[in-house]
């Protein structure tokens, strides 16, 4: 019999289980900033190996129109899927857990 085990999510924006994270391609991925202002697109760095590689922010936006162009330009996927999915701008909040 095979159980699975759950996955502990994050709350750190550099951890390969980030809570938050929108879609991944490769080493690059979108994610919720975790004050809640703004789509961070993060790439992979590697810091020797697997186990100790993390995201680092690369970009910051509020706006879909430009998350989707640089989306498309550094990761070379499909913006279609995040145009269907997100709004035109990041949701105003605020910082988690206030």
């Amino acid at each position: 019999m095979n159980a699975s085990v759950p996955i502990k999510l994050d709350h750190r924006e550099s951890s390969d289980t980030y809570c938050a994270e929108i879609i991944r391609s490769g080493r690059w991925r979108i994610i919720e900033g975790n004050c809640g202002i703004q789509w961070v697109l993060q790439h992979q760095a590697r810091c020797g190996g697997p186990d100790t590689a993390r995201w680092e922010g690369r970009h910051y936006c509020q706006t879909r129109d430009a998350l989707v162009r640089l989306w498309c330009h550094l990761a070379g996927q499909d913006g279609a899927l995040l145009e269907a999915m997100l709004p035109d701008r990041f949701p105003k909040g605020g910082c988690h857990g206030e």
